[in-house]
Formats: structure tokens, sequence, C-alpha cells
């Protein structure tokens, strides 16, 4: 015969909750009330697993833009010719690349733009353009101004006629006492008017 103990109830019970017996060999639940009782059969199969994966597990198991952070399922896909690790949407990549052509998840430098077809397959390549502003050759010396520390980037610049510093038009005040045949900044307009 068997030998085994009759199956016994064990009784779970939570703070502000109605008691909830499980029963070890069958698995069914006692509750008060037939609502209560499909509640907490719902967190029975989470906690065990036996629900399959919940729609929160899944759209967190899916690849989600590192730009916009959507999810990349209706949105043309893409990826970078140096990284194909993370993908974007194309248009957040497009976008991005008018600013920095650095991957914005590792910042690997790349030159094109690979889209994906629905199946993850590249379907073309589209080059990066270069602007003016994000070009910037190994040669080049970076110039600073000298009012505010930021790089010159514009045209709208003056140089000081006897030092040669470099400033923003932006960033000096411009007074005709200043630039009768010459632009001298600040520190050497008051030099030369001290004598």
């Amino acid at each position: 015969m068997n030998d085994r103990p009759p199956s016994r109830k064990r009784k779970v019970s939570r703070s502000k909750s109605p008691q909830v017996s499980l029963s070890r060999s069958s698995g069914s639940l006692d509750s008060g009330s037939e609502e209560e009782s499909e509640t907490d059969s719902r967190k029975v199969a989470r906690l065990s697993h036996t629900n399959g994966v919940s729609s929160s597990e899944l759209a967190e198991t899916q690849e989600k833009c590192p730009i916009c952070l959507k999810l990349l399922t209706d949105q043309i896909s893409a990826i970078t010719d140096t990284c194909s690790y993370h993908t974007f949407c194309l248009t957040c990549l497009e976008e991005w690349s008018k600013i920095k052509k650095l991957c914005p998840v590792d910042r690997k430098e790349y030159s094109s733009i690979l889209v994906l077809d629905s199946k993850g397959h590249v379907s073309s390549e589209l080059p990066i353009k270069s602007t003016v502003s994000n070009v910037l050759h190994a040669d080049a010396e970076l110039i600073l101004c000298m009012a505010c520390g930021l790089f010159i980037d514009s045209e709208f610049t003056l140089i000081c006629d006897s030092c040669d510093a470099i400033f923003h038009s932006d960033c000096v005040t411009l007074s005709p006492e200043n630039y009768a045949d010459q632009w001298l900044c600040d520190d050497c307009w008051c030099y030369f008017n001290e004598f």
C-alpha cells in the first residue's frame, strides 16, 4: 500500500487580502468568492510561470530604439555601418547624423546608415552628408572665443588688430571708440588709451 500521509492543505496568508489555500495534490484554489478565486489563480499562475509570457515581459524583450525609446515594430529600422549591435528608428538615426556621426550608444564613428528590411537584412545604404559644422579636420586648429571660451564655428567673428585674439561678435560690446580705423579688444583698447 501507499505509506504517504494524506495530502494537506497549506494556507498562504497575505496582509489585507483574503486567505487562500492551495491544495498540494490538485493545485486548486479555495477562496471566499468566485471573483477572488479567479484573481488569486492568475497571481499563482503568474508566479509559477505556467501562464506563459505576460505582455509587459514581451514588451521588455522586444528591441527599443536607444534614441526615442519606442519599440521597433512598425517603423523602418536602421543600423550604422560600423556597429551592427544597436538598432535604431531610421528617422531618429538620420536626425542624429545631422549633429554627430558617432553611434549614440557606443560612440563608434560611422559614415553611412544601413536601412533594414522587415527580416532584419540590409536593404539599402544611405551615405551621411557632411556639413561644415560637424567636419573637423585633424590638421585644423581649434580656436576658442576669448570672451566665452567656446569654439569659434561661425563667420561672425572679430579679430583684435593688436593682439589677434578672436571673439564671437555676440560676445563683445561694439562701441565706436573701439573701431575707428581698426578694432581692438577691451584689453588692448584700455592698454593703448591709458597713455
